[in-house]
């Protein structure tokens, strides 16, 4: 069995796949599977999929008709044999000595979960920024008050993170959420693991396409990221009332910042937005009794919010 099983579902990315795949390829961490799901992509992504695999044994390949990126991290996690789990994005590229590194310090600190920093990069290749550089050891309860931090200092993506595969085997994806599946999946995956640890090191690279999923100017991807937010507020409810204050003070600012750029997009683009608008604040409205009551926030905060 190898120690690591990287998962990268892939979905019209013909540009982006070989400098992906290349990246994994020449980890100076060796003991590794890596499993590539192609997802129904109409490009060539299959055919590159299956001429890596004939390179190298330890690529495994699954063809699937298109479910979208959940169900094809599903499809993966139900094969899997590492004792540790990786995910890259399909049109991303990682450092060369990234696993090696996270799997030493996983060892060596004897956690569930570690986790690098990022760097992002523009489609020409122009750098960005880095984040997530933060170093910090955790324990399950900061690893769930993270996913709902302001910014998050661990980030809300699963592919700068690795994970001790017998902690979380269990645990997929839900297909049914078109966004925030990342949030879902890091929080049930979080609550079931006992410790975790951050690293300074940016060890991951993103490129921020235009064309994206989570950056097109959709009033429907917008509305969507609320609705993975309230599933995630009521993961956190359900934990402990102490969560459950970090994921209302989340809730709230996220009703209020996705509400004013669903409106600003929907003005640009002409896109009807002023119904979806009202749903989302309605939906604030309906929980701050519940806030109030129940002492989850300041009243002062809870006032701000109302304002807001």
């Amino acid at each position: 069995m190898p120690e690591l099983s990287i998962i990268v579902p892939v979905y019209k990315v013909e540009a982006y796949l070989p400098k992906c795949i290349e990246s994994i390829l020449k980890q100076t961490f060796k003991d590794f599977e890596l499993i590539l799901v192609d997802d129904g992509s109409p490009d060539r992504c299959g055919d590159i999929c299956d001429e890596y695999a004939k390179k190298d044994t330890r690529i495994r390949v699954i063809h699937q008709k298109n479910q979208g990126v959940s169900a094809a991290r599903n499809a993966a996690l139900d094969i899997a044999q590492g004792t540790y789990l990786g995910f890259v994005d399909a049109d991303d590229w990682i450092m060369p000595d990234m696993f090696h590194i996270m799997l030493q310090e996983a060892l060596r600190k004897r956690v569930d979960v570690v986790i690098c920093g990022v760097n992002y990069y523009k489609d020409n290749g122009e750098f960005i920024r880095s984040d997530l550089l933060d170093c910090a050891t955790y324990n399950q309860k900061q690893l769930l008050i993270n996913l709902y931090g302001t910014p998050n200092p661990c980030g809300g993506a699963c592919w700068n993170k690795i994970f001790h595969r017998s902690q979380i085997k269990e645990i997929r994806f839900h297909e049914e959420l078109s966004m925030a599946e990342d949030w879902v999946y890091l929080f049930e995956s979080f609550k079931s693991c006992d410790s975790g640890c951050q690293l300074p090191l940016a060890l991951y690279n993103v490129v921020e396409r235009s064309d994206s999923a989570t950056r097109k100017n959709e009033i429907q991807a917008i509305y969507d990221i609320i609705f993975g937010g309230k599933l995630l507020l009521l993961l956190g409810r359900a934990y402990s009332k102490d969560l459950e204050r970090y994921a209302t003070d989340k809730y709230f600012d996220d009703c209020l910042r996705y509400s004013n750029i669903l409106r600003e997009v929907g003005k640009k683009t002409k896109q009807p937005y002023r119904w979806k608008f009202i749903k989302i604040r309605l939906q604030m409205v309906k929980l701050i009794p519940r806030a109030y009551f129940k002492k989850l926030l300041p009243k002062a905060k809870i006032r701000g919010y109302i304002y807001g």
